[in-house]
């Protein structure tokens, strides 16, 4: 087998080399549940900022506004579980416990009042069968305008079941040829593998230690008291103190976090040994390349695939 360009070094050049990016990522995202920095001064969005890129995220356990996403990159189509709204006046209201604990399918009211118009609060969350309508933290509209003018599209940890039935995050009315180059990283089979320009098999954060090994990024350890959510999370007023049992565990739990040993996934420098994932050379892991013309990145790799 000839030498060529890994996995993760064709998806960081496809990155570099586009303006416009989109990444899609399911519960294969948080799996290892890492906290990166994004808005620091060698943070993942201030190194991207040179172009537009945007996270659409079908998870519901808040990771990415924890780990410092602006707002205006994000959309988390099936809704935060530590956010609810007032569907009156719309504001939105951070917790720092799962608002779910009392609402179900086609009942999100969380029996809590909105502190400004008094109207019930509910929970963002969107259950199967149901349309999601809230404006945040859904997000469609930025979903949509960011899918129209995406160069790239990569998708992280999902098994794309349920992303594939929205087709205008796929722009499928134009032809094959005018659609984005998706790159895919899961473990296991997609209904959009077929038409990627990259699918790799391997766990997402295998991969992406690799791009942010190439953008010389280190994952920082999580710091409850740099938490966005917890920082900005509005506490229960006094008569609200029923309405959830996890509230309290909740704040006491956010207290000792900060004192105790927090989630890292270490991210080794290149003189480090490697982990038990490095030691496998990711480009045995990818399923295969599409036979169309593709990139010029990609040329030099179709050899690797075969």
């Amino acid at each position: 087998m000839q030498n060529g360009p890994n996995p993760p070094i064709i998806v960081l050049n496809s990155l570099h080399n586009t303006p416009s990016h989109q990444v899609y990522t399911g519960a294969g995202i948080s799996t290892a549940a890492d906290i990166p920095d994004y808005r620091g001064p060698q943070g993942v969005w201030t190194r991207l900022q040179r172009g537009e890129s945007f996270v659409v995220s079908q998870n519901c356990d808040g990771l990415h506004v924890r780990a410092g996403l602006p707002r205006r990159a994000l959309a988390e189509l099936h809704g935060d579980m530590f956010a609810e709204r007032c569907a009156a006046c719309r504001r939105v209201y951070l917790r720092a416990f799962d608002t779910t604990e009392r609402t179900a399918r086609h009942a999100h009211t969380t029996r809590r009042l909105c502190h400004d118009c008094g109207r019930e609060l509910r929970d963002t969350i969107v259950h199967f069968g149901e349309r999601g309508r809230a404006a945040w933290p859904l997000n469609w509209a930025g979903a949509l305008r960011h899918a129209a003018a995406a160069d790239v599209v990569l998708c992280l940890g999902s098994s794309l079941k349920v992303l594939r039935r929205y087709p205008r995050l796929w722009r499928m009315q134009r032809a094959p040829h005018a659609r984005p180059a998706l790159y895919i990283v899961n473990l296991q089979w997609t209904p959009k593998d077929a038409v990627a320009a990259l699918k790799i098999n391997a766990r997402c954060d295998a991969v992406m230690r690799h791009v942010a090994r190439r953008l010389r990024l280190r994952v920082p350890r999580y710091d409850a008291r740099a938490d966005p959510l917890l920082a900005h999370a509005e506490p229960l007023a006094e008569p609200e103190a029923h309405t959830s049992r996890r509230a309290p565990a909740a704040a006491a739990a956010a207290a000792a976090a900060a004192a105790a040993a927090p989630l890292y996934y270490p991210l080794s420098s290149p003189s480090d040994s490697a982990s038990s994932d490095d030691e496998v050379p990711l480009c045995r892991l990818v399923k295969r390349v599409r036979p169309r013309p593709c990139p010029p990145l990609l040329r030099s790799f179709r050899h690797v695939c075969r």
